[in-house]
């Protein structure tokens, strides 16, 4: 009897540490979804991507939360993001380089500032670029939508805000588009295209391992925006990890 005792406690111990498993549970019903309730980021939050082309790492997102308030129950968030990419590496001359700032309510966003430079040379003399050229150009935009650009992958997480998806689930969004396409076939010394308003639909296909980091191998889910050609591996909280646009271009979280 004293020894039943005994284990009948450690067992009450041991539901009031991990309640979930001292119940047989379901445990795809824990595992395999992604559960995004509030809002993930906090005032200060910084997050960098290493863009990755072909193999060659060639350019960095960098995004800060600078404000955050509340405007009629939701949440108002204004983030900061600078962004550089060298053009060399998809077989042209020059570096695009641009700081922006993005004002969203929930996961619309409300207003878009964007300084962009895009630097460009004929050629190298003693190893530095000679004749170089720089043209600069500065957008204020307003408009209500999600919007979308894979120069600015981190805010991909909107998409997810408030929501729970599971394996197999697909949301339909109106979203504000900035097409981008790298390759060697392209001149990407112009200026950013103008967005472009379309309908877009996030799929969640899978769940799998995904390395990071170069050295830590992490569950992520698989997602796909078809129209748009782009994959995501996204954690169970809704955080962005790696971001491929189907044209050779890559993104890593950076640890």
């Amino acid at each position: 009897m004293k020894g039943r005792s005994i284990l009948k406690t450690l067992l009450l111990a041991g539901w009031f540490l991990h309640p979930l498993a001292a119940i047989p549970q379901d445990q795809s019903l824990f595992e395999e979804r992604i559960e995004v309730r509030g809002e993930s980021w906090h005032l200060g939050d910084r997050k960098t991507y290493t863009f990755i082309f072909e193999q060659l790492p060639l350019g960095r997102l960098v995004i800060e939360l600078k404000d955050r308030s509340r405007r009629d129950g939701r949440d108002t968030l204004v983030f900061h993001q600078s962004f550089w990419l060298e053009a060399q590496g998809l077989g042209q001359k020059g570096r695009r380089s641009y700081v922006s700032t993005i004002r969203y309510t929930g996961s619309t966003a409300n207003d878009f500032h964007l300084d962009e430079i895009i630097r460009s040379w004929d050629g190298y003399r003693d190893g530095l670029p000679h004749k170089v050229r720089e043209e600069r150009r500065r957008r204020d935009e307003n408009f209500d939508a999600i919007l979308l650009d894979i120069e600015m992958v981190g805010h991909l997480e909107r998409l997810l805000l408030n929501d729970t998806l599971k394996v197999g689930d697909r949301r339909t969004y109106s979203a504000l588009v900035t097409p981008r396409e790298y390759d060697y076939e392209k001149d990407n010394r112009e200026f950013s295209p103008e967005p472009v308003e379309k309908t877009i639909e996030f799929q969640v296909n899978r769940k799998e391992p995904i390395a990071l980091f170069g050295y830590l191998e992490i569950d992520a889910f698989r997602c796909t925006i078809p129209e748009l050609g782009y994959t995501l591996w996204v954690s169970e909280g809704g955080a962005l990890l790696k971001f491929d646009n189907g044209n050779h271009m890559i993104a890593f979280l950076e640890e």
